[in-house]
């Protein structure tokens, strides 16, 4: 029972609720099916988009493009969104997605993972191209990543939310041996201050650290005391920033291997993946890279390059040149 929640976001495929302790729960992804839903929050209670009071008896949540949908346990729902109505009661509540009808010729995603759920939505393939997101390296490279001796560093650049997995990493340190691993965790807990609470009640392996938030110049200089980087997520992610990073600082990533993330790391051969949400997956993972001598090095010498922003922006203007269209900023008159 995780009392009244409020809708958090509605984003293509995603439709979050948030309780008072943090992101609890993503209820339903049209186009991706069932997602993370425990059983112990049924039934949903959610606030209505205009904000009129909660709806109770929630048990499904149905969204689109432009479209989301409350279904009740009467078998009835409320629809809002772009040609759906006000959120007035009505039997139909499958909602269709509306595919944008604007004039871009050209669509950019940063993964092909992201593309795919577009198209499955009803947008032209051919309309779209993949294409990475770009970091400036020299800011991550200033510090050059450092061998060291003792035990594996193991380091969680991201934000404290219940999506993220940052309690499955835990646990799955909790396993280890004392001494076998070192775990950083950087992020601000004042975002979701409930969960970061429990995190922190959670850690019982004396390796574990929570270092807070790290500004991005400062992102370089974790990573080079790092070897290897933890992304445990349990949600679909799209193109996630610290996997760039990491690459860019020549840092394994292990993953959560589906999603986006799936697409981003190479299993055995820049990185690892485990099953989401699976502790003891995790844990054997990180076994592994303790035990297995050479393993690491390994993994390190098959990072592919990272996306430089210049890179980026070369290839925007390249896109922008291939469709007719003048790649010079202009600005408005004062």
């Amino acid at each position: 029972d995780v009392g009244p929640c409020v809708r958090r976001s509605v984003n293509f495929g995603y439709f979050f609720f948030r309780a008072e302790d943090g992101i609890r729960v993503l209820v339903r992804s049209r186009g991706l099916g069932d997602v993370y839903k425990s059983q112990s929050l049924e039934p949903v209670v959610v606030s209505n988009p205009e904000n009129t009071g909660p709806l109770t008896d929630v048990v499904a949540v149905e969204a689109g493009v432009g479209v989301s949908c409350a279904v009740f346990g009467s078998g009835l729902g409320r629809c809002w969104g772009s040609g759906t109505g006000d959120g007035t009661l009505t039997t139909r509540v499958r909602p269709v997605a509306v595919q944008d009808q604007r004039s871009e010729r050209r669509l950019i995603s940063p993964s092909h993972f992201l593309m795919e759920q577009y198209v499955a939505a009803g947008f032209p393939a051919e309309r779209f191209l993949v294409l990475e997101n770009g970091l400036p390296l020299e800011q991550i490279r200033r510090v050059p990543w450092r061998v060291a001796d003792g035990p594996l560093r193991v380091t969680y650049l991201g934000s404290l939310a219940w999506q993220k997995g940052v309690h499955v990493l835990i646990e799955a340190v909790n396993g280890l041996p004392p001494g076998s691993a070192r775990l950083r965790i950087c992020g601000d807990p004042t975002v979701f201050p409930g969960y970061s609470a429990r995190l922190r009640q959670a850690a019982r392996h004396p390796g574990i650290e929570f270092a807070g938030r790290v500004a991005n110049e400062q992102v370089g200089q974790v990573l080079a005391d790092s070897d290897v980087v933890a992304v445990p997520s349990l949600w679909y992610e799209n193109s996630p920033i610290v996997i760039q990073e990491a690459r860019a600082a020549g840092v394994p990533v292990i993953a959560s291997g589906h999603g986006a993330l799936a697409e981003k790391v190479r299993h055995e051969v820049d990185g690892l993946f485990f099953a989401p949400g699976d502790a003891a997956a995790l844990r054997r993972a990180l076994l592994r890279l303790v035990d297995e001598p050479g393993l690491l090095e390994r993994l390190r010498q098959s990072i592919p390059p990272p996306v430089d922003v210049a890179q980026h922006v070369q290839q925007l203007e390249e896109l922008y040149r291939a469709e007719g269209r003048d790649t010079r900023l202009t600005f408005p008159a004062k």
